[in-house]
């Protein structure tokens, strides 16, 4: 710390209340360091560029204190007793950055503008309520701390700014803005802990703008222009504000990777969230949300999400495509059974099979479903309405369930009605109409073309095919997840209980089916089977969890359990190219639908679905290996960091 060729002198933490030169040099490197000081000062005074006296109990500097050490470019006398600023720093021509952060001041000198190399400028937790204007004559300056002040509007001169990349105003009393623009060099601007009402209209465009913090302030509103200009976003932080709706443009902000929107009055997050596909980390916790929109599973790169104490029932199904999902926080909702997919997030490095429930009554060995994610956290607490069933489940009323296990030779012809329901006319004909749907329209393809299947229903004439049964297939389309077709009623689930994360946390699931005869052959196949999946094709995670046999298993598997039932049913259905077959094809399904209805038995026997050709699936080990965890400092530049404790 201290020779003649020193570049740094550290004397933080020395409870220093004065400091004389002679003092200084002695607290550097012993007896002789004054004199090591004078000779600094006679032929090499610019070799002293770092001077630390931060945590002191210092009021005013030593005298010729700029004389000798001219050559500073970073001084740090933060978190001091200097109720007013020194003077003499105003004299170090090469200084570059300076803290005075944590001190009494109540003014800045004008004469800080003398400082025209100066970049790095920390003035936080003072007593400040303005800069002066000859502040922006120091035109080099890049990083602006003035956070913990007691600002009620920013200063004039930080539009006049115009190399500046980093603004700390935070924990003020701003309410206002009265800044015709921004300096379009701005890169992070935190203003959270002020008394904004609304985004200011400076905020509207700011071409280079990758961090935004506006959490704990009073905004109402998310104006659509924040969105539409801003596109540079990387991190944009809400949190704590009195927003209601997320407006749909916040689809624009592409390169967004952290998104907090946490303790607002939120009560739908818009379907275009889905658009932001390079987003890491998002937080709506502690909102009025009711539901979550299919397109979160379009956000394959999210590594944490959190969805806690709001008003969520369910998942979507397609919450099984984050396979980069690490942390899931879902506690305080009203959950009681989540999508089988997620079962899909399990860490695939987890290779336990099987697990034995110690603390429940009926204490068993499970087996347990092999994972291609990379989930280690998952917590579920205060879900008061979770459902820890297991077997086939058929709910009454979206409330109650009947279950049935695995044996179901004592079940009652009673309770078995249940099981086999007599389908609608609507929905026998939107079953049949799935089925003959062009590819990749139809239902063969999965949920990811709904958009397709719309568009291309909507086209059909109206006599073809009635409004009500169009919205009901284009509204209420859901995918068994045995045998993969689509459908749009059935009360029928598996229920499983799952086992996630480091701490094992118990996780109940159901599995979506068509009819009894699909959930009899998906709780036949073998759970720790090598599972494969095809994150490509079926973009909605909704992929039932099925063995490569799955198409000769499930044909064997209902013929025994159906003695009557006809294997030829579960053959691929043809695909009609132009518009007059289409339409014909559409006519006669609603005609034989119509036949059906009168000589159903059982409606999962009529309604019978084909399983679809299994060897496009993929195996795990073309599955991406799981990232690292984001740290704070990837969202907030490092020199920002830097800054605060400068």
């Amino acid at each position: 710390m201290g020779n003649a060729h020193s570049l740094e002198i550290d004397l933080s933490d020395r409870q220093l209340t004065s400091v004389t030169l002679q003092q200084l040099g002695a607290l550097v490197s012993g007896p002789s360091a004054y004199r090591l000081l004078s000779h600094i000062k006679q032929d090499r005074g610019n070799y002293v560029q770092r001077l630390y006296l931060r945590r002191n109990q210092l009021s005013y500097l030593p005298a010729n204190f700029e004389v000798l050490l001219s050559g500073l470019t970073d001084l740090s006398l933060r978190s001091n007793e200097l109720n007013q600023f020194p003077l003499e720093i105003t004299s170090l021509k090469q200084l570059v950055k300076l803290s005075l952060a944590g001190n009494g001041l109540t003014y800045i000198p004008a004469d800080i503008s003398k400082l025209r190399h100066l970049e790095w400028l920390s003035l936080s937790s003072n007593t400040l309520d303005d800069l002066p204007v000859e502040l922006a004559k120091c035109k080099r300056l890049t990083h602006l701390d003035i956070q913990k002040n007691r600002f009620k509007a920013l200063p004039n001169c930080i539009a006049h700014l115009y190399s500046l990349e980093v603004l700390l105003c935070q924990k003020n009393s701003i309410s206002t803005i009265k800044l015709e623009a921004f300096p379009p060099s701005l890169l992070t601007l935190n203003m959270s802990f002020n008394l904004l009402e609304s985004v200011p209209l400076a905020l509207y465009n700011l071409p280079n703008i990758e961090a935004l913090i506006l959490s704990s302030n009073l905004i109402a509103h998310i104006p659509v222009e924040l969105c539409l200009n801003n596109t540079s976003l990387i991190n944009l932080d809400l949190h704590t504000n009195k927003l209601v709706i997320i407006p749909q443009e916040i689809s624009q902000l592409k390169h967004l990777r952290r998104l907090n929107i946490a303790i607002n009055q939120i009560t739908e997050v818009p379907a275009s969230i889905g658009d932001l596909l390079m987003l890491e980390w998002l937080n709506v916790n502690d909102n009025q949300l009711t539901e979550l929109p299919d397109s979160i599973g379009n956000l394959r790169k999210l590594i944490k999400f959190g969805i806690v104490q709001n008003k969520l029932e369910k998942l979507p199904e397609s919450i099984g495509r984050l396979t980069q999902l690490a942390k899931l926080d879902m506690r305080r909702n009203q959950f009681r059974w989540l999508p089988g997919s997620i079962l899909k997030l399990r860490d695939k490095q987890d290779s336990t099979q099987n697990i034995t429930t110690e603390n429940r009554e009926d204490s068993m060995v499970r087996a347990l479903r092999p994972g291609v994610g990379s989930l280690k956290t998952i917590l579920m607490g205060e879900n008061e309405h979770l459902q820890y069933y297991e077997g086939i489940v058929c709910e009454m009323n979206n409330q109650d369930a009947i279950v049935y296990s695995s044996n179901m030779d004592n079940i009652s012809a009673e309770n078995l009605t249940h099981l086999h329901p007599v389908g609608s006319l609507s929905e026998i004909a939107a079953r049949r109409l799935l089925d003959t749907l062009p590819a990749p329209a139809g239902s063969i393809s999965s949920l990811q073309y709904s958009k397709d299947r719309k568009e291309h229903l909507e086209n059909l004439p109206a006599h073809i095919l009635p409004s009500y049964t169009l919205d009901k297939i284009c509204l209420n389309a859901r995918q068994c997840e045995a045998c993969l077709r689509l459908y749009c009623e059935s009360d029928i689930y598996v229920a499983e209980l799952g086992c996630m994360g480091d701490s094992r946390v118990d996780v109940p699931v159901r599995f979506r089916m068509c009819s009894y005869r699909c959930a009899k052959a998906f709780m036949a196949i073998d759970k720790t089977s090598p599972q494969f999946y095809d994150d490509d094709h079926e973009s909605n995670g909704l992929e039932a969890l099925d063995t490569p046999s799955h198409n000769e298993l499930s044909s064997n598997l209902l013929q025994e359990s159906e003695p009557g039932f006809d294997s030829n049913l579960l053959r691929e259905s043809s695909v009609t190219s132009t518009a007059t077959t289409r339409h014909f094809s559409v006519t006669k399904c609603l005609q034989s639908s119509f036949r059906a209805l009168f000589s159903l038995q059982h409606a999962d026997q009529d309604l019978a679905v084909s399983v679809p050709n299994m060897s496009r699936l993929v195996t795990l080990s073309n599955v991406s290996s799981r990232p690292s965890l984001p740290t704070t400092g990837r969202y907030v530049t490092t020199d920002v960091s830097e800054l605060e404790r400068f």
